[in-house]
């Protein structure tokens, strides 16, 4: 099958509606990038897709995972996304795979259960085998896709409300199109906001702000049905995925302010580089953690942590990025200041205040040493 749009989207939509703190109103990750892109949309990117009615699985094969977007430091390679539960008690995993296999590499996978935190809890499930009664027949239409051309039968309705509880109202137009025998052709969501819509009709760009289009061509004469389809299939977690420790892969709520995102504003971006500083920075004096320290890019003058939290991902857009940890107290330090922002502070830091040092090189995503 083909998949269209951006994988793993879960960085993707503005700021709550209502959110008060005026300094957090744009999402940080900062992309804009032309519809064109080769494998964003035209063409898109091989998916497979198995589902276990009777064991409520739902398991995706994604031929291209943009870890970057989803502040994981891996390289963009193939993934598989499987979901269990039914009910609004789902839970969902993410892994990177061999490519040969399809199998677990067993080097990352991720907790990405995505569903509400206000009042009782509900987490997006499996596919529920109903779901074609959840949305209006809109009748007859020519259909032409990446494996049939032909008449259709579509479906469709909209999605509105708080899901996530703490990202973004995931107010959505989804739709279901079938060939007139009922196979499945293509299934689709894309932001209600028709101001939205219209940007992919005009040939124009795909902002982190925006909610993409989302859409997977089935190719009918590989579509199985019947126990025989999974025999060979292995629809169970890796083990990798059991850790104790297991790290979550949902959208961190980060965000710019306007004006540093009007600076980008324009710039052909896509982000290619999530780089985990607590791997690859130098000790420190008297071996004092990272994540108690203030750091600073040097070379945009953002602050990239303040020593209050866990350690983001370094984001560098070009060129060679110098990361300095430095030697203070945080406290009124950077009280000012938001993670992911200028800060005053990072712009101008006296050479005295550093005790250590980083350059990355934005391409490679490697230090720049090496």
């Amino acid at each position: 099958h083909g998949g269209h749009g951006p994988f793993p989207f879960w960085h993707f939509g503005k700021a709550l509606e209502g959110l008060d703190d005026s300094k957090l109103p744009r999402n940080a990750m900062a992309l804009n990038v032309s519809l064109s892109r080769p494998n964003l949309y035209e063409p898109g990117n091989p998916v497979e897709c198995w589902y276990d009615m009777d064991r409520s699985v739902t398991k995706f094969y994604h031929g291209q995972c943009d870890w970057a977007l989803l502040d994981v430091a891996l390289p963009s390679g193939p993934c598989i996304h499987l979901m269990f539960g039914q009910y609004s008690q789902g839970a969902w995993f993410l892994f990177s795979v061999n490519q040969s296999t399809l199998a677990s590499d067993d080097v990352w996978c991720c907790n990405a259960t995505f569903g509400s935190r206000v009042g009782a809890t509900r987490h997006l499930d499996t596919m529920n085998s109903q779901f074609m009664k959840e949305l209006d027949y809109a009748g007859e239409f020519d259909f032409e896709g990446d494996y049939y051309k032909g008449r259709s039968r579509r479906y469709q309705g909209r999605m509105s409300g708080d899901v996530s509880g703490a990202f973004s109202a995931l107010k959505l137009d989804v739709w279901y199109e079938t060939d007139l025998e009922g196979r499945p052709l293509r299934f689709a969501e894309v932001a209600a906001d028709q101001a939205e819509k219209d940007l992919y009709h005009e040939g124009s760009y795909l902002t982190s702000d925006m909610m993409p289009l989302l859409y997977t061509d089935y190719d009918v004469d590989q579509w199985f049905r019947g126990p025989e389809s999974l025999a060979d299939v292995d629809l169970s977690l890796p083990k990798i995925c059991k850790a104790a420790d297991l790290p979550r892969c949902q959208a961190p709520g980060r965000f710019m302010t306007e004006a540093e995102y009007n600076k980008h504003a324009g710039e052909e971006s896509w982000p290619v580089c999530a780089f985990d500083l607590e791997k690859h920075f130098p000790r420190l004096p008297l071996d004092q953690p990272l994540n108690e320290s203030v750091i600073c890019d040097l070379t945009t003058g953002v602050l990239v942590h303040d020593a209050t939290s866990a350690v983001s991902l370094a984001r560098p857009r070009e060129g060679t990025h110098e990361y300095a940890a430095l030697g203070v107290e945080p406290g009124d330090f950077v009280a000012d200041c938001v993670v992911g922002v200028e800060c005053l502070v990072c712009d101008a830091v006296p050479s005295s205040s550093i005790i250590g040092r980083l350059s990355v090189d934005a391409e490679t995503c490697k230090p720049a040493d090496v």
